[in-house]
């Protein structure tokens, strides 16, 4: 018979193997089922960050600062398609490319109001309102502005992958305002929302809005 430290060895050695083998079984199990799940989960958390209200007719629509191009295309189009009659830009941020490209520096609400007016909405309806320097400060801007000008509703455009995070925002800032709020988005020229990793500027962008 052998000593009992070589058996209580052995027996350790098999323990240790068996529970070796039951974690290579275990990871081996997880990264299949990730392998094969990979772009149903990845999109989950995609759609995290993306919220929209159902779309009905407001006082004005608001086009936050920021990405012009693909926020003012989506203002121009809801404006074009009757959902309000006026347009605002909010933004106190200076875009100061604007100052290497041409001299002069300027507001991004100035250049979203630029790109809107550029697809073809009438300028007298599309105000820029040089306040805010974040998204809560943007919407104390809106909520003083429709104070003063009598809106009760409006509909916040922002990039998908802001909306989130934008009505979180604008359910605080309007809260007992009696100011209805509808938040949609707008796809980003930058990359696809629903594959979004498979972009660099995806995965910044989410990253970003993660943090936030």
């Amino acid at each position: 018979m052998p000593p009992i430290h070589l058996v209580n060895n052995q027996k350790s050695m098999r323990v240790v193997i068996k529970t070796t083998a039951i974690f290579i079984l275990i990871v081996a199990v997880a990264y299949m089922l990730l392998n094969q799940f990979k772009v149903p989960i990845l999109q989950f958390a995609g759609s995290l960050l993306i919220h929209e209200d159902p779309l009905t007719h407001a006082d004005a629509v608001v086009v936050l600062s920021g990405s012009a191009f693909e926020r003012g295309n989506k203002g121009a189009e809801l404006i074009g398609k009757g959902y309000a009659n006026k347009i605002l830009c909010p933004g106190g941020n200076i875009d100061y490319t604007y100052l290497i490209l041409m001299g002069d520096s300027i507001y991004e609400s100035d250049i979203t109001r630029k790109k809107i007016i550029r697809n073809g909405i009438n300028d007298s309806i599309v105000i820029a309102i040089h306040n805010g320097t974040s998204t809560i400060e943007e919407a104390k801007a809106i909520r003083a502005y429709c104070k003063f000008n009598n809106i009760k509703s409006l509909i916040v455009v922002s990039s998908y992958f802001h909306t989130a995070r934008v009505n979180r925002v604008y359910k605080k800032v309007f809260d007992n305002s009696n100011i209805k709020i509808i938040i949609r988005g707008a796809n980003s020229v930058y990359f696809d929302e629903k594959y979004w990793w498979k972009s660099e500027y995806g995965l910044l962008n989410f990253n970003n809005e993660i943090i936030k």
